[in-house]
C-alpha cells in the first residue's frame, strides 16, 4: 500500500508558529491533512473535534510543555489510539525513558531531515492500521461470540423447554426428578411430586379442534405456572399430562398447592366456548426411603392419579404408601 493510499489527518502541536509552519508544510507534501495547534490546548481540544491518529508533538512547550499534553491524551477516553511523534533536543535516556511512560510512541530529533520525518509518519500510518484492523477484528469476534451465545441460549430453551406450554419439558422434569431424588436419599429432604392430568381432554380435540385444544393446554399450563410457588416447578410430560415438583414439603403440604392449581384450573374460561371448562384430576405423593428410582416416585404419583380419576375426576388424591 502507498502511504497516499493510506492518507490520515495529522495533528502538529508546537507552540513556535515558524516550526509549526514548516512542519505543517513537509506534513502536506507527505499527502496527508495537516492539523496545527500553537498551544497543548489547542491541540487537545482538535484531538477531540476531529480524532487524528497520528500526533507530532514538541516536548519544550510553554504553558503545557509536550509530556503533560501526551500524558493528557492518553488519559481522553473520548479520543482512539494515538501514535504519538515527540521532537526533542533531548538525549538523556532517563527523560526519554520518562517520555515512553508518559505515551510516547517515537521521537524526532531536532534538527532532523525531511525524510526521517516521512519515514516516522509511514511507521505511524502502519501502526494506527494495525491497530484499526485489530479493533475490527475484536469487533467481528465480539459480535460472533454475541452470536454463538444467543444461540446456545436458543439450544438450551429448545432441549430443556416445551415449546407449546412454554414449561420445562419431559426431559427436565425427569433429570430435575432425578436430582431431588439424590439429595433425598443423601441429606433426607422431603419431596413431594403431583401428577395432573387433564379430564376428558380428548373430548375437547374431538368437538373444538386441536387448535383449540392447543390453546386450552398453553392456559392451563399458564395457570398451573402462576399458581404454583417459586421454588416450585411444572413441567409438561407431553400430551395433557404435567408434573409439579416441590422441594421441601411433604406430601400434605403438597396438597395445598394441588388443591390450589385444582381450584384456578376449573376456575378459567375461554373465549370461543363461554360454557366449556376444563378440570384437573392430581396425584401427590411424597419421598419415601423405599423410592429407589425417579420411577418409583412416579409409580405413587400416578398411582393416585388414576384414584383421582376413578372417584369422579376434577380432584386431588394423596398416595396412599406417603399419606
Amino acid at each position: 500500500m502507498t502511504l497516499a493510499a493510506e492518507r490520515k489527518p495529522l495533528l502538529i502541536i508546537d507552540d513556535d508558529p515558524l516550526s509549526l509552519a514548516m512542519l505543517a508544510h513537509q506534513v502536506a507534501a507527505t499527502g496527508h491533512e495537516p492539523l496545527t495547534a500553537l498551544s497543548g490546548a489547542r491541540g487537545l481540544e482538535i484531538l477531540v473535534e476531529r480524532q487524528p491518529q497520528i500526533v507530532i508533538l514538541d516536548w519544550r512547550m510553554a504553558v503545557m510543555d509536550g509530556l503533560t499534553v501526551c500524558r493528557a491524551m492518553r488519559g481522553e477516553q473520548s479520543v482512539r489510539y494515538t501514535y504519538v511523534i515527540m521532537l526533542t533536543v533531548e538525549s538523556d535516556k532517563d527523560r526519554l525513558v520518562e517520555a515512553f511512560d508518559a505515551g510516547v510512541d517515537d521521537f524526532l530529533s531536532k534538527p532532523f531531515h525531511p525524510g526521517e520525518l516521512q519515514a516516522r509518519i509511514r511507521a505511524g500510518v502502519r501502526m494506527t492500521a494495525l491497530y484499526d484492523e485489530l479493533v475490527q477484528q475484536s469487533a467481528r469476534a465480539a459480535q460472533m461470540n454475541a452470536e454463538l451465545t444467543a444461540l446456545n441460549a436458543r439450544l438450551v430453551e429448545a432441549a430443556t423447554t416445551d415449546e407449546l406450554s412454554g414449561l420445562l419439558n419431559r426431559r427436565q422434569a425427569m433429570f430435575r426428578l432425578q436430582e431431588h431424588l439424590s439429595l433425598a436419599k443423601r441429606y433426607m429432604e422431603p419431596f413431594a411430586c403431583a401428577m395432573l392430568d387433564l379430564d376428558h381432554f380428548k373430548g375437547v380435540n374431538d368437538r373444538y379442534g386441536h387448535v383449540r385444544g392447543d390453546q386450552v393446554l398453553q392456559t392451563v399450563a399458564a395457570a398451573l405456572g402462576a399458581t404454583a410457588r417459586g421454588t416450585d416447578t411444572v413441567y409438561r410430560l407431553g400430551g395433557e399430562e404435567f408434573m409439579i415438583l416441590l422441594p421441601r414439603q411433604n406430601a400434605n403440604q403438597a396438597m395445598i398447592c394441588a388443591e390450589r392449581c385444582r381450584a384456578n384450573v376449573e376456575a378459567l374460561r375461554f373465549g370461543f366456548a363461554p360454557d366449556f371448562r376444563v378440570t384437573i384430576s392430581i396425584g401427590v405423593t411424597q419421598y419415601a426411603p423405599g423410592m429407589a428410582e425417579p420411577d418409583d416416585v412416579l409409580r405413587a404419583a400416578d398411582t393416585a392419579l388414576y384414584e383421582a380419576k376413578r372417584l369422579g375426576r376434577n380432584r386431588a388424591i394423596v398416595a396412599t404408601a406417603a399419606a
